[in-house]
């Protein structure tokens, strides 16, 4: 994670240059810094960033104003607010916009660096969950492409062969082979039914391959 992108904000130059010396020495290389309101705002225009860490007040301007604008521009990275004067209402307002956590000065090299690796870690675990429901997307969209070119049947079964997904072949192959209305419509019917339900089991408790069943069906 040394190689997150860092963005400290605050109007006072010897705190900007402190909180970076701290995270450079401690290993993390891609640190910006900003002295207002709008250097932040373009700053951040530039990014993407991992890390925000902002104080609560930038000359005449409110640092939960800038936590604001993040918020509604769509960047959801982790957001660390700073106070020289920290009370109730501030606290409540930067919880209520988003932020990250919430501390008071004067913050420490061990309590600055501590927090860094928190929010880091929170923010790595949201890319990783963000990459797999992406990935999700990517495999459903991959399937549906699958079921709706492919001429064959296809039947997707879970664990307990239960019919989850059939293209439109499978579909009509089934309704051939249903002799009983009432049948359960989520399991695969009759002989036809059995022969596939003992393949599918072979696939999903021993893993082996099918490559060809061959069935003798009478259809009246």
């Amino acid at each position: 994670m040394l190689d997150r992108n860092i963005l400290i904000v605050d109007d006072e130059e010897s705190l900007r240059l402190t909180f970076e010396m701290f995270l450079k020495r401690e290993g993390y290389t891609n640190v910006q810094t900003a002295a207002t309101f709008e250097e932040a705002l373009t700053v951040i225009s530039k990014g993407p960033f991992d890390l925000i860490i902002s104080d609560i007040v930038l000359g005449g301007e409110k640092g939960t104003e800038l936590l604001r604008h993040i918020r509604e521009t769509g960047i959801s990275c982790p957001v660390v607010m700073v106070t020289g004067f920290p009370n109730l209402e501030s606290a409540s307002e930067a919880v209520r916009l988003g932020a990250f956590d919430y501390i008071s000065k004067p913050v420490n090299k061990e309590k600055l660096l501590k927090l860094v690796r928190q929010a880091l870690a929170f923010w790595e675990l949201e890319l990783d969950k963000r990459s797999l429901i992406l990935q999700n997307e990517k495999y459903q969209h991959y399937l549906e492409a699958i079921f709706s070119s492919v001429e064959d049947a296809i039947i997707a079964v879970d664990n307990s062969c239960t019919i989850l997904k059939l293209n439109r072949t499978a579909e009509t192959l089934l309704d051939e082979f249903r002799d009983d209305h009432g049948s359960d419509e989520k399991r695969l019917p009759g002989e036809m039914g059995n022969a596939c339900l003992k393949d599918a089991l072979l696939v999903i408790e021993k893993g082996s391959i099918v490559r060809e069943h061959v069935i003798e069906c009478v259809n009246t």
